[in-house]
């Protein structure tokens, strides 16, 4: 019989020898819970025994991009595509760290090589889009946002950044279109009033 025991990241098992998938499972627990550090401290358990697991990697990376070590997490999504190039999920990943870092080129072809593997992912169109406002490319950026609608219709942050697009185009109209829809989405949209 394996006794439960609480520790200060979370669950631990005792007398139980545990491996690198049970120790990333109680990470992505610690992740759901919004415990990032737990999290982060079981996800380092499973890489001391299976230093190359992609999962875990790819896990540890986006609890350290929540706790906004975008450093780290860029360190863990290269360490993940490095053994999985195609891994659309990393390079997602890299792509939003390297934004949140203000390297809004490089985030836009992280997001390309994403949109490679896996084109049907309407958050990683809407973070390019974002990436493309940043770097004031608004014709591309509303390419972007009419892509992830296509794909999910019902996200009212699409709806709105692309209303910030097509302005920025001088495409007054349709803006106010995409400010209804946003409104229609989200009502208490209080942002999207303003604009």
């Amino acid at each position: 019989m394996v006794n439960v025991i609480k520790s200060s990241d979370g669950l631990a098992f005792k007398g139980s020898k545990l491996d690198a998938k049970t120790w990333l499972g109680q990470g992505s627990a610690l992740y759901e819970l919004g415990r990032y550090q737990g999290a982060i401290s079981k996800f380092n358990r499973a890489l001391a025994i299976d230093a190359k697991n992609v999962q875990v990697l790819l896990h540890r990376g986006y609890a350290f991009c929540e706790m906004k070590d975008y450093e780290r997490a860029i360190t863990d999504f290269k360490a993940v595509i490095s053994l999985d190039p195609h891994n659309a999920l990393a390079l997602h990943g890299q792509g939003i760290a390297q934004a949140k870092l203000g390297l809004y080129q490089l985030a836009v072809i992280s997001f390309d090589r994403s949109l490679l593997y896996d084109n049907k992912d309407h958050k990683t169109w809407y973070n390019r889009g974002n990436a493309l406002i940043q770097l004031e490319n608004f014709s591309e950026a509303l390419r972007s946002f009419n892509k992830a609608i296509e794909i999910y219709p019902n996200k009212y942050r699409t709806w709105y950044n692309r209303a910030i697009a097509l302005a920025s185009l001088n495409l007054f109209t349709d803006a106010l279109k995409s400010l209804d829809m946003t409104l229609s989405l989200k009502s208490t949209c209080h942002y999207a009033w303003n604009y």
